[in-house]
């Protein structure tokens, strides 16, 4: 069922105004099921539904069931946030030693870059004053 309007005078789930009830509808899937067991006008959602459950328990049972969703919804964020921060934080140290790894071959190479031209003008000196 979609688009329940209920005003509460209602004896029935199916007695509620609603644009449809299609078992085969691509929209539903079961994390929008509801289940209610009646006992004395008691509405629970360990059972199959009842006929006779009233709109206001069903209301109930449906802000218990959103409440339930939305701890988990809560739950799921804050996990995929964790990873989410977790992920970022290994990038960051796996960019960061990479720059240092970069940095130290960077210097290495400068420092020998050094050597080489000291011993060039080295050899340069010698070969001008023999000349």
């Amino acid at each position: 069922m979609h688009g329940v309007r209920c005003d509460g005078t209602e004896r029935r789930l199916d007695a509620c105004p609603h644009f449809m009830w299609d078992p085969d509808d691509d929209v539903c899937d079961h994390t929008m099921d509801v289940l209610l067991e009646c006992h004395g006008g008691e509405a629970s959602t360990q059972g199959a539904t009842e006929e006779e459950c009233t709109i206001s328990e069903l209301r109930q049972t449906l802000a218990a069931q959103r409440i339930t969703l939305e701890t988990q919804n809560a739950a799921i964020q804050t996990t995929t946030q964790n990873l989410t921060d977790r992920v970022e934080a290994e990038v960051t140290e796996r960019q960061a030693a990479d720059n240092w790894e970069r940095f130290q071959w960077q210097t290495a190479l400068t420092t020998e870059r050094s050597e080489r031209t000291t011993a060039i003008n080295t050899l340069t000196s010698r070969v001008n004053g023999k000349c």
